[in-house]
């Protein structure tokens, strides 16, 4: 799950991938993480993100470089889910 986070991001996680990955049957991941958020969830527990990575060149290139791939990541639907579920719950864990 680790890995393909961090080479891919979390479109990746789903059940079916991270079950190859690790070469187990998708029952199994499924029995430890039922929901795909279950699984970005986990990950992002495990996985280091930095919100800007580091970077080469001039200043204003790798900062909108790095603003477009912090868009995209959090425009895809398990990233907004993620958050979603993180504010809605955040008055409700400590």
């Amino acid at each position: 799950m680790r890995s393909l986070f961090e080479e891919e991001g979390p479109a990746a996680l789903t059940h079916q991938r991270v079950a190859q990955r690790a070469e187990v049957g998708r029952a199994t991941i499924y029995r430890h993480w039922p929901r795909q958020i279950d699984l970005v969830t986990e990950a992002m527990t495990i996985t280091e993100q930095p919100l800007l990575r580091a970077g080469e060149g001039p200043l204003r290139e790798w900062l909108s470089r790095e603003l477009i791939r912090s868009a995209a990541d959090l425009a895809q639907p398990v990233a907004r889910q993620f958050l979603t579920t993180v504010i809605a719950t955040a008055d409700q864990n400590p």
